[in-house]
């Protein structure tokens, strides 16, 4: 087997990863029926430690789920159903208007809304179609929660597919819901379009919002690649969207598919594109051997540490909760109830530093904001001028067919790189900002303490959790605006407006002179629009740490109301308590070690 590296062969016994998550499920119910180990954690944390235990054997015992994503009218469902080869999703389908579906494996094909009241409604698959289901959503007795799609598939006996809507700027009313489909798939392929390959709002969305997910791998599939009519334009476009996704992540992987070719080869109809038939079947070939290799075959590694990931979240908010409630019992009991009333009647000192750091954070993105516009403005110099070059070089029938989506997503990308640019820096910032608090917040509560305790305030406000959803309020709120731009419509309408009045026959000039005769206005109104997307990032970071703030204080508060429940027993002893929360770090910390082998 030479040239194989040994790490290739090296797989998880999915088996044995149940086996030692269910240890340390086990100890740990063990330890939530010890009378000072629920004082120490109080109803609330124990309350949180069952959520942390179903969602674990949730994500191990639940099919392999994999999430179909992308913005509306891209193709997810003729895509899913070329992967299962059969149209088990009529055209026209739910994702174009109101639902989720989630299709899984059965002898008996059946579909049935699954409504948000728990109820199922059996429907035919004629149903699923999208004017049947708008006359049949009105007399249903509780709103859709998804569809269920049953079928007897062969791919389905190994993995449930979900099919979303759309999101970004046309369906951005399910963006929540995928979200948090995103964040309990084991797998995700991110579908875009050839016809504008890559948009800027899909690259923010997929930055921002898919990536903080850690997927293993992320697929971004462009599809109705048999417009683009010919080889060459296929690996141009292939090529560009690479390009765009290397900016992303060093896991992101490209293909290039014609999922109406690929389902019409497999059902044996006449095909779209003839000239285009191997490259589309070799194409398809190579993401569905990829799809099995990477995905199929490695479910259950995934699925692993998926679960591990959750299982180790767990295990340091626990070990974080009991450090706070240790810390507390050392302080004393009375010095820390003087310092907690203290804290919470003349709060007033502590409220002058925490708003310091949020101005001192508003001020940081105001600069950031100041550095974009100067980028923007340098940035529409350059294009000014590429468009002069462009009204006398380029060919008509080029500036007829593309100018006006070249000049609309040139803009729109140049505004996202300057929000990408500074997105993870604003995420960095207010993490950092949030550990200061903590270790003011903590000083204030328990007086002079190392900074473990503040670490422990952080965990327990602050996770990488919190930073994925930060970064997607981020991303959500830089595509609500910049779906909005109006020097876009502007371009748009002038070029269009040649176009339908005939005035473009070999004149690039007159095509393009509109818009260079508006300029001016264009860049300002590209420059207000930056300001807007900085000011809505500076106004959440800011609310952000409000919010970080109060989890704080309430966690310091309630780390000291636990210790005074425990040690108002008075056959506890403070010495006894001590030993016994070392215990239970110890071992939590043995129980972390059976993860780490996983790393």
């Amino acid at each position: 087997m030479d040239g194989i590296e040994m790490s290739d062969r090296i797989t998880l016994d999915f088996e044995q990863v149940c086996d030692d998550i269910e240890t340390i499920l086990g100890d740990i119910r063990s330890l939530r029926s010890e009378r000072t180990f629920s004082q120490a954690l109080g109803a609330g944390a124990g309350q949180k430690l069952r959520e942390h235990e179903t969602a674990i054997k949730k994500r191990l015992n639940d099919k392999f789920s994999l999430v179909v994503v992308g913005d509306f009218k891209r193709g997810k469902t003729s895509l899913i159903n070329a992967i299962l080869g059969e149209e088990l999703l009529p055209a026209a389908v739910t994702p174009e208007t109101v639902t989720i579906n989630r299709l899984s494996y059965s002898e008996t094909p059946k579909a049935e809304a699954v409504l948000q009241n728990g109820k199922r409604a059996a429907l035919d698959y004629t149903e699923l179609k999208r004017d049947i289901l708008e006359r049949l959503l009105p007399n249903l007795p509780a709103p859709i929660d998804y569809i269920d799609v049953r079928a007897d598939n062969e791919m389905l006996k190994e993995i449930s597919v979900v099919d979303t809507p759309g999101v970004g700027d046309l369906m951005n009313e399910f963006d929540e819901k995928v979200a948090e489909y995103m964040a309990n798939a084991d797998a995700l392929v991110y579908v875009v379009s050839a016809r504008a390959p890559f948009s800027v709002s899909e690259q923010t969305f997929l930055a921002s919002t898919v990536v903080p997910q850690s997927f293993s791998q992320i697929m971004v599939v462009v599809n109705m690649a048999d417009i683009l009519e010919t080889d060459e334009n296929i690996e141009k476009i292939k090529a560009l969207t690479i390009e765009r996704a290397r900016s992303i992540g060093d896991n992101v992987t490209v293909f290039m598919l014609s999922s109406l070719d690929e389902l019409c080869r497999k059902k044996g109809k006449k095909r779209p594109e003839p000239d285009l038939e191997n490259t589309l079947e070799n194409n398809f070939l190579e993401f569905e051997y990829a799809l099995n290799r990477d995905i199929i075959m490695q479910k259950d590694i995934i699925k692993s540490m998926r679960g591990v990931a959750l299982t180790g979240m767990m295990l340091r908010d626990v070990s974080a909760r009991i450090e706070l409630v240790k810390n507390a019992i050392n302080m004393g009991i009375e010095n820390l109830s003087s310092n907690v009333e203290d804290f919470q009647n003349q709060d007033s000192e502590l409220r002058k530093k925490i708003d310091r750091h949020k101005d001192e954070l508003a001020s940081e993105i105001d600069e950031m904001k100041n550095e974009a516009k100067r980028w923007i403005s340098e940035f529409m110099s350059r294009l000014r001028a590429e468009m002069e070059t462009i009204k006398t070089s380029a060919a008509m029938a080029d500036i007829e067919r593309h100018f006006q989506f070249y000049v609309m997503d040139t803009i729109k990308s140049a505004v996202s790189a300057c929000v990408i640019h500074h997105q993870q820096e604003i995420a960095n910032r207010t993490s950092k900002t949030i550990k200061d608090m903590a270790s003011e917040t903590t000083e204030q509560v328990f007086g002079s303490i190392d900074t473990n305790v503040a670490d422990c305030i952080t965990d327990v406000s602050w996770t990488g959790v919190d930073t994925a959803m930060f970064s997607f309020d981020m991303a959500d709120q830089f595509l609500g605006i910049s779906g909005q731009l109006g020097p876009l419509y502007l371009v748009g309408q002038a070029v269009m407006g040649f176009v339908r009045q005939k005035k473009v026959s070999g004149k690039q000039t007159d095509f393009i002179a509109p818009v260079l005769q508006e300029f001016d206005t264009i860049a300002s109104d590209v420059a207000g629009s930056v300001t807007k997307v900085y000011d809505h990032l500076k106004f959440s970071a800011v609310d952000i740490l409000d919010e970080v703030y109060q989890k704080q204080a309430e966690a310091s508060v309630s780390a000291v109301t636990q210790a005074k429940e425990i040690m108002k027993d008075e056959t506890a002893k403070k010495e006894d308590v001590i030993h016994y929360l070392d215990g239970v770090l110890e071992k939590i910390g043995e129980l972390k070690q059976m993860l780490d082998k996983y790393e």
